[in-house]
């Protein structure tokens, strides 16, 4: 039998302020030390406004790391009857760990230094912090946990930096020049991806009545 489960706080993660299009170029690096043909014409079909990087804006470098973004993310859940040491199960996805081993979920457990509990790590392009969600429920509305919390991150950044692809474009210059395409598939990326973390608890319980929201109250008041 599948039990009730409830969401009952959500909290989210963005580094540093929001950079917008115009600076994403000098945040991430130009390539080859020339700007990108690519970059205008992407962020103009794409529509995005503003994006978050882990790179910090003076020295260039990340100044956090996947799983300490998504343990910021997490410590936000904490607050209103649920304490982090009472978590029973973490499950955290992300397509961008910061390593092969051990999993990303148990470098975010010990992140946060809560007691033991169980952890998994779920992977995967797009899909992973559903998959996260999606487990997080079962073990909940299976009985095996009392809560469980779903947290999904990415720090696409990292990779993204221009440094990553300077040895590649001077070793393939004529041959890029030649064929534009094959920078455009690398470029596309760097355009569209930003970096952020959020996390839900789930509960098999909903949570306790709050106090009525002001604008009821008020309308209360006018009706009376």
């Amino acid at each position: 039998m599948v039990a009730p489960v409830f969401i009952n706080r959500i909290s989210a993660r963005l580094p540093h302020d929001p950079v917008d299009n115009e600076q994403m170029e000098a945040r991430l690096g130009m390539v080859g030390e020339k700007p990108s043909r690519a970059r205008k014409l992407i962020l103009r079909r794409n529509g995005i406004q503003q994006r978050h990087y882990v790179i910090d804006p003076f020295s260039g470098e990340p100044s956090l790391s996947n799983a300490q973004l998504s343990a910021q993310a997490i410590r936000g859940l904490a607050g209103d009857g649920f304490n982090l040491d009472e978590l029973e199960c973490l499950v955290a996805g992300t397509s961008s760990p910061d390593q092969v081993m051990p999993g990303h979920a148990v470098m975010v457990h010990g992140e946060l230094g809560s007691p033991p509990c169980e952890v998994v790590t779920t992977a995967g392009i797009c899909v992973c912090g559903m998959t996260a969600l999606k487990y997080a429920w079962m073990n909940v509305a299976s009985g095996q946990s009392r809560n469980a919390v779903a947290c999904g991150s990415e720090v696409a950044s990292a990779m993204m930096q221009a440094r990553n692809f300077n040895a590649e474009y001077e070793s393939r210059v004529d041959e890029l020049e030649k064929h534009p395409e094959i920078a455009f598939e690398k470029d596309f990326l760097r355009w569209m991806l930003s970096d952020g973390a959020g996390a839900v608890l789930l509960q098999d319980r909903p949570n306790a009545p709050g106090p009525e929201p002001a604008h009821r109250l008020a309308g209360h008041r006018l009706l009376r």
